[in-house]
C-alpha cells in the first residue's frame, strides 16, 4: 500500500504528550498566579479605598468639631452685639432716618472704638461705612449672603453672623444685622478684635488636619479652601484658571468632586464640608484639597507583579523537569504498539500487537489485533461484492460507464459496448467522452461535466450521441462524482437512450397543434353564434314589444272608449289582457337585462356604496310613497367594483325587501355590512314575510318564485341578475331567512375578473 504524502513535519507522540504537559503547566500556573494576583490587587485596592475613607472621614469630623468650637465662640458675644444696635437707631432717628446725616464716626466711639458701622442700602450695597476698605461693597457676588440679607430686610429684630475673616487682611471680624425701623437699610455692626486670633488660633484645626492625613502612606498634600475661593491661612496664594473652575463648581454644586491627572500619577480629591446655618448669613462651608499619590500605588502593584512572576517562573521548571521524566515512562508502550502497527500496515496482517504490562494498553493491543481481523474479513466480503457489482451492472439494459476528472472513460457495461460499437480492446487503449457525442455539443459537455464534478445536481443532460458507425441517438445522462475521502476520482453515470421518447414528442406536439387549430375554429364558431344570438335576442325583444305594445294600447281603447257597450265581463278580461301583456313586456326587459349583465365589459374602480345605495333609493322613492317604512344605514366602505352593475345589485335588493314587508304595518329595512373571514360583507335586511331555508338554492335561478306572482309581482329574474352580477366580481351572496321573521341577503365583492377596465 503506498504511502500517503506527508502534509508536514511529523512528530514522535512524546514531543506532543511533552508539550501537552508542558502547556497544561503553564495554564494551570498561569491561571493560579492571575487569580491570586487579582485577589491581592483586589485587596490592596479595598484597603487603599479603606484607608482613603478613613483619612477623609476624619478630615471631615474635625472640620466640622472645629467649626461647632467656633460656633459656640461667636454665640457668646451675641448679646452685646445686640445691645449695642440701641446706639445706632437712636442716632438713625436723631439724624431723621437719613444715614447721609449720621455722625457714624460718633457712633463707633460711642460702642468702645471696637467694632466698625455699616449701612446696606436696598440693593444689597455698603453705602455709609466707617471702615473705607468696604464701601461700595456688592453682596450680590455671593449669593447665599445676598439672599440673607435680602430676608433681613423685610424682617425685624436681630440677626448675628459668625466671626469671619477678612479676604484681603486676613483680620477676624464678628457682624451682626437689623433692619431699620423703616426696612429701608440694613444696619451692620462688625467687631474686631485680637482675641479672636488668639483664641482661633488655639484650636490649630490645620495640624489636625495634617496630622489626619499623615496616618495615609498615600496622601501628598493637603489644603484647606473657604467658599470665596481663599486657601486658609494663606494669604499670598492665588488659584490658577483651573483651580477657580474646579473650585467654583464645588461651590455651585455643593458637592466632592475627585480629579484624576494620570501622567502626574496623582488623584485630587476636593472634599466639600458643608457648614452652612440657616441662623447665620456667612457661609463657613470649607472645601478640604486631598492629593493622593496614585503612582505609589501602581509602584506597590508592579513589586506584586513581580513576585508573583518570578514564583510562577519557578514553578514552571519544576513542572517542565517533572514533564520530561514523565512523557518517556508514558510512551514508551506507545513506541512498541506503533512498531508493530506499521508491520500491519505494510501488509502483513497476521501480525500480531506485542502485549503490554499497562491494563489499558493490554486492552488497546486487544482490539487492534480483533481490528486487523475484521478487516481481513472486510477485504474478502468487499472482493465478492465488487464482483457481484460487477456482474449486476453488466446485465442491465442501460448504458453504465464511468470516466475520469480528464473525460477519458475508463469503464463501460456490457450494454455500452453493444450500443456504441466499441470493444474492450478500445476502450483500454484509450475513447474520451467527446467522441461519444456529436461535435456541436462539445462544449456544453465539456461544461456539463466540470459542473458535475463539482458535485451539481442535474436533472438528466440531453445529447444526441455518436456510434462508432457515424450513426446517432438520442440519450439522457444521468451523473454524479466519483469521491474517495474528499477527493474526487471522477463521475460514474448512465445514459438512457430517449429516441422513441423523442419520437413520442414529435407527435405529441403536432396533436397539440391540431388541437389549437380545432380550438380557433370553435371559438370563432363561437363568437359569430354569439353575435347571433344577440341580434336574435334584439330582434325578439324589439319584434316581441310592437305588438304587446299594440295588445295593450287597443285594450286600453277599449276600455276607455266603449266601455259602455262591453259587458262586465267583458272588461274584466280585457284588464286581464293588458296585464299580462305589461307582464310579459317587463320579462322581456328583465331577460335582456340578464344576458346584458353577462356581456357588460366590467368597469372597476374605487366606489362608495352609501352613494349607490342612495341613489338606488332615490329611483325606489315611489314604491314606498304612503307606507311607513324606516330605511337603517349603516357602515358601508369604500370597495372595487363596477359602480353601474354595484348599484343595479342594490336596486334589486332593496326593491325585493319593499315587496316582501308591504304586508307589515311598519317596514324595516338596514343596509350595512360586517366583517367575514377578512372581507368586507355587504347585506340588506328585512323583517318581511321571509321564506322556509330548505328552498334557498332556487332563490338565484331564472324564473324560480317562492312566493305567488298574485300577491308579489315580479318576473323571477331579479335575483339571478344579482347573483350574475356578484359572480362577475369574483364574489359571493347567500341569503338568512325565517318564515314571518324577515330576510337578510349577504354578499362579497372582490376584484372583478378583469381587474379594471375591460372584458372578463
Amino acid at each position: 500500500m503506498p504511502e500517503e504524502p506527508q502534509s508536514g513535519k511529523r512528530r514522535p507522540f512524546s514531543y506532543y504528550l511533552l508539550l501537552s504537559m508542558v502547556i497544561l503547566t503553564l495554564v494551570v500556573a498561569t491561571g493560579v498566579t492571575i487569580a491570586d494576583y487579582l485577589s491581592a490587587r483586589e485587596n490592596f485596592y479595598t484597603n487603599a479605598a479603606m484607608m482613603q475613607r478613613q483619612t477623609e472621614e476624619e478630615i471631615t469630623q474635625t472640620v466640622q468639631l472645629v467649626d461647632s468650637a467656633y460656633r459656640l465662640y461667636d454665640n457668646t458675644l451675641n448679646l452685646d452685639m445686640e445691645q449695642s444696635f440701641d446706639i445706632f437707631m437712636a442716632e438713625y432717628d436723631k439724624a431723621g432716618r437719613d444715614p447721609a446725616r449720621m455722625n457714624l464716626t460718633q457712633v463707633k466711639s460711642n460702642l468702645g472704638g471696637m467694632m466698625d458701622i455699616y449701612v446696606i442700602n436696598q440693593s444689597m450695597m455698603i453705602e455709609y461705612s466707617t471702615y473705607a476698605p468696604e464701601l461700595g461693597l456688592d453682596f450680590k457676588q455671593w449669593p447665599v449672603t445676598h439672599a440673607y440679607l435680602a430676608g433681613i430686610l423685610n424682617g425685624s429684630g436681630f440677626f448675628p453672623d459668625r466671626i469671619v475673616r477678612e479676604v484681603s487682611t486676613g483680620q477676624f471680624r464678628k457682624y451682626a444685622y437689623m433692619p431699620s425701623p423703616d426696612h429701608q437699610y440694613i444696619f451692620e455692626l462688625g467687631l474686631v478684635g485680637d482675641v479672636f486670633r488668639e483664641r482661633h488660633g488655639k484650636l490649630q484645626f490645620e495640624q489636625r488636619i495634617a496630622d489626619a492625613a499623615t496616618l495615609n502612606p498615600y496622601v501628598l498634600n493637603v489644603r484647606l479652601f473657604d467658599t470665596t475661593r481663599h486657601q486658609v491661612n494663606n494669604f499670598s496664594y492665588r488659584p490658577t484658571a483651573q483651580e477657580k473652575a474646579i473650585l467654583g463648581e464645588i461651590i455651585e454644586k455643593r458637592e466632592t468632586i475627585e480629579v484624576q491627572d494620570a501622567i502626574a500619577g496623582k488623584t485630587i480629591k476636593y472634599l466639600f464640608i458643608n457648614l452652612t446655618d440657616p441662623q447665620y448669613a456667612s457661609d463657613m462651608s470649607w472645601i478640604v484639597e486631598v492629593t493622593y499619590d496614585t503612582a505609589l500605588i501602581q509602584d506597590q502593584l508592579n513589586r506584586l507583579i513581580l513576585f508573583h512572576g518570578i514564583v510562577a517562573l519557578a514553578a514552571l521548571c519544576v513542572s517542565l523537569l517533572s514533564a520530561v521524566v514523565v512523557a518517556r515512562y508514558l510512551t514508551r508502550p506507545f513506541q512498541q504498539i506503533v512498531t508493530d502497527v506499521d508491520t500491519v500496515a505494510k501488509g502483513d496482517l497476521t501480525h500480531k500487537v506485542s502485549s503490554s504490562f499497562s491494563l489499558e494498553f493490554a486492552s488497546l493491543e486487544k482490539s487492534i489485533n480483533a481490528m486487523v481481523n475484521t478487516l481481513t474479513a472486510t477485504i474478502d466480503r468487499m472482493q465478492e461484492s465488487e464482483m457481484k457489482y460487477r456482474d449486476l451492472v453488466g446485465l442491465l439494459p442501460q448504458i453504465v460507464f464511468e470516466a475520469d476528472t480528464k473525460g477519458n472513460v475508463v469503464f463501460g457495461n456490457r450494454a455500452a459496448f453493444d450500443t456504441f460499437g466499441y470493444s474492450p480492446d478500445e476502450l483500454a487503449q484509450g475513447l474520451t467522452a467527446l467522441q461519444m457525442v456529436i461535435p456541436a455539443q462539445h462544449e456544453r459537455l465539456k461544461g456539463n461535466f466540470q459542473d458535475s464534478l463539482a458535485g451539481i445536481a442535474f436533472n438528466g443532460s440531453e445529447y444526441t450521441f455518436l456510434r462508432k458507425d457515424r450513426s446517432t441517438f438520442e440519450g439522457l445522462v444521468y451523473s454524479a462524482p466519483i469521491l474517495r475521502g474528499n477527493d474526487v476520482l471522477g463521475l460514474r453515470g448512465i445514459v438512457v437512450d430517449i429516441t422513441r421518447l423523442k419520437e413520442v414528442e414529435g407527435d405529441l406536439i403536432r396533436l397539440n397543434q391540431e388541437l389549437e387549430r380545432r380550438v380557433l375554429e370553435r371559438t370563432i364558431e363561437l363568437e359569430a353564434a354569439i353575435r347571433e344570438l344577440e341580434s336574435f335576442s334584439y330582434t325578439v325583444s324589439h319584434d316581441l314589444r310592437a305588438p304587446l305594445r299594440a295588445i295593450d294600447g287597443f285594450s286600453s281603447i277599449l276600455l276607455e272608449h266603449h266601455k259602455k257597450d262591453l259587458a262586465t265581463d267583458a272588461q274584466q278580461y280585457l284588464e286581464k289582457v293588458r296585464e299580462n301583456a305589461q307582464n310579459m313586456a317587463r320579462l322581456i326587459d328583465d331577460l335582456l337585462t340578464f344576458s346584458r349583465t353577462s356581456r357588460h365589459p366590467l368597469n372597476i374602480q374605487t366606489v362608495s356604496p352609501r352613494t349607490l345605495v342612495e341613489e338606488a333609493l332615490e329611483e325606489l322613492r315611489f314604491d314606498h310613497t304612503g307606507r311607513k317604512v324606516q330605511i337603517v344605514r349603516g357602515d358601508l366602505p369604500d370597495c372595487r367594483a363596477d359602480p353601474a352593475l354595484l348599484k343595479q345589485v342594490f336596486l334589486n335588493l332593496i326593491s325585493n325587501a319593499l315587496k316582501f314587508t308591504r304586508t307589515r304595518a311598519e317596514a324595516r329595512i338596514e343596509i350595512g355590512s360586517i366583517l367575514r373571514d377578512t372581507m368586507v360583507a355587504y347585506y340588506v335586511r328585512d323583517n318581511g314575510i321571509g321564506f322556509d331555508m330548505r328552498y334557498a338554492n332556487k332563490l338565484f335561478q331564472v324564473f324560480q318564485r317562492l312566493h305567488s306572482s298574485r300577491a308579489y309581482e315580479g318576473t323571477g329574474v331579479g335575483l339571478a341578475i344579482v347573483k350574475r352580477i356578484i359572480d362577475r366580481h369574483g364574489g359571493s351572496i347567500w341569503v338568512e331567512s325565517q318564515i314571518d321573521a324577515g330576510t337578510t341577503f349577504y354578499f362579497t365583492v372582490g376584484q372583478g375578473s378583469s381587474g379594471g377596465n375591460g372584458n372578463p
